[in-house]
């Protein structure tokens, strides 16, 4: 959070736009995790709040156990086909 805090204040910027946050693969776990300390950080501070507008979360890194005994109800997806790249 110190960074982004930082960022902000070297690119004012960007200060006060709308701020999106994306990523692939093992993003998946990093970005909620961000999006958690800026919703806290707007709550608890009066100043100038981050304005997040959207998060997007492409090809996250799954668990092939959980994955698969979660979609086996489906029948038409195999774990192997879950992993493969497009």
């Amino acid at each position: 959070m110190e960074f982004l805090l930082n960022w902000f204040q070297e690119f004012l910027l960007y200060k006060n736009l709308d701020l999106y946050l994306s990523g692939g693969s093992y993003a998946v776990h990093y970005i909620p995790q961000l999006v958690d300390l800026i919703l806290n950080y707007n709550k608890r501070f009066s100043g100038s709040p981050i304005k997040l507008k959207a998060i997007a979360l492409g090809n996250p890194l799954l668990d092939p156990d959980i994955v698969s005994s979660t979609m086996s109800s489906c029948g038409h997806m195999e774990t192997s086909q879950m992993n493969r790249s497009f």
